[in-house]
């Protein structure tokens, strides 16, 4: 487990702390009045990643080892999970940018 504010660009930590925290605000108020917001800061730390993932190149922010990739595809299982129950073309979105991430994580 991963405490906050130490990912230090690492993106399964900084995944990890999203799910904790406003991902959780997504699991229980999926419609909530901080859902939107919750969803624009999700698309704010997948974003670069999944841009650098559609490159199809090496990139600082998909992890190169095995095990970092592992834990990556886990935290980005639960944002999936998360997303499952939000009604919301963000949502859409930011499940584009998983499956992106997602696929370079294999």
């Amino acid at each position: 487990i991963y405490p906050p504010g130490e990912c230090e660009g690492y993106l399964p930590c900084h995944v990890y702390a999203y799910n904790a925290t406003m991902g959780r605000y997504l699991q229980l108020y999926p419609k909530g009045r901080h859902a939107e917001p919750a969803l624009d800061n999700l698309l704010e730390l997948l974003g670069p990643a999944a841009e650098a993932a559609a490159g199809g190149g090496e990139s600082d922010l998909i992890p190169n080892e095995p095990e970092a990739r592992a834990e990556l595809r886990a935290e980005t299982a639960k944002t999936r999970a998360i997303l499952a129950g939000v009604a919301s073309a963000k949502r859409d979105e930011a499940l584009r940018l998983v499956d992106r991430i997602e696929q370079a994580a294999k």
